[in-house]
């Protein structure tokens, strides 16, 4: 595993605060809204959650989250994920 797949997979782990390995709509939002210079309105949430979650199941698991992140098309740019990284080092 690279290092960019362990801070993802770590990024994960800290949104997933029920520890059930998936993430909820709730979930992810909550996570996002804490994160300085990551300002999304819903609306944009509401479609990057629907981006993520590729088996339309109403909530995001393990690898969609991490193709999604991993993937220049859900991914808002290299700076905004670096803000995320940086939030939750600090937060674990």
């Amino acid at each position: 595993m690279n290092q960019e797949s362990a801070k993802l997979g770590s990024l994960f782990r800290s949104l997933d605060k029920s520890g059930t390995g998936r993430l909820s709509k709730q979930q992810l939002k909550d996570g996002v809204k804490k994160m300085k210079h990551f300002d999304l309105p819903d609306s944009e949430l509401n479609a990057l959650f629907d981006r993520m979650d590729t088996n339309k199941d109403n909530q995001i698991g393990y690898t969609e989250f991490i193709s999604a992140t991993m993937s220049k098309k859900v991914a808002t740019s290299e700076e905004n994920l670096r803000s995320a990284f940086n939030f939750f080092d600090k937060v674990n």
